[in-house]
């Protein structure tokens, strides 16, 4: 029993752990952005990703934010796909300065020692945030979260949030 018990506690220590980084392009440093559009997600956890978006980013200083919902409601139908070449032309026509792109996956695995079985789930979620006019990348941010504890939905989530705050950063260096 204490054999299991340490390799429990090694297995959930090196799972729980999770890396997050914000990489900006300095050459936009001096650059001003006065607002940016968001991408609609459209995956299986587009829902709770775009409230997270949503929730995080209106309240931004010094920069307006075209959340996913407004995207949608005044250019989306349901042939629309928000591309990153759509989303160039509706920033264009939105005047926005950039693009924030995101990507996310998730997966939950079992693993049997002995008769008892244990579960992991890992979630990835990724911000690209975009010039508008050249589609050059200004900055990214990555957030890996894994766990035997939660389940896929909820480490999205913590991931979503935690990797947001990267790209706020992010934009308050264009605004300022």
């Amino acid at each position: 029993m204490t054999f299991f018990r340490y390799t429990l506690i090694i297995f959930v220590c090196i799972f729980l752990t999770a890396c997050s980084n914000l990489a900006f392009n300095e050459r936009y440093k001096d650059t001003k952005w006065s607002s940016i559009v968001v991408t609609p997600v459209t995956n299986s956890f587009g829902t709770e990703i775009t409230n997270i978006l949503e929730h995080n980013l209106t309240t931004t200083e010094n920069m307006i934010i075209y959340s996913p919902k407004y995207v949608v409601d005044n250019f989306g139908n349901e042939e629309v796909i928000f591309d990153t070449k759509k989303m160039k032309i509706i920033a264009k026509d939105l005047g926005a300065d950039g693009i924030l792109v995101t990507e996310s996956s998730s997966s939950e695995t079992k693993a049997y020692a002995s008769d008892m079985g244990v579960g992991s789930s890992r979630a990835v979620v990724f911000y690209r945030l975009i010039d508008a006019r050249t589609g050059l990348t200004v900055a990214t941010s990555n957030k890996e979260e894994v766990s035997i504890f939660s389940d896929s939905r909820k480490l999205v989530e913590n991931a979503a949030i935690s990797a947001l705050e990267d790209i706020k950063t992010a934009l308050q260096k264009l605004s300022n």
